[in-house]
C-alpha cells in the first residue's frame, strides 16, 4: 500500500521480464496489479 503507482508498474514490468528470461518460450506476459483491500 505505501508504494507508488509508478513503482508498482516497474516492479511487474521486472516480473514479466524475469519470467520471460527464465522461460524463454514465454512470448508475452500479462499481468495486472491489484489495490491492497
Amino acid at each position: 500500500p505505501s508504494m507508488s503507482v509508478i513503482n508498482v508498474h516497474e516492479k511487474v514490468d521486472e516480473i514479466e521480464r524475469a519470467l520471460r528470461r527464465a522461460f524463454p518460450s514465454v512470448k508475452r506476459v500479462i499481468s495486472h496489479a491489484e489495490p491492497a483491500r
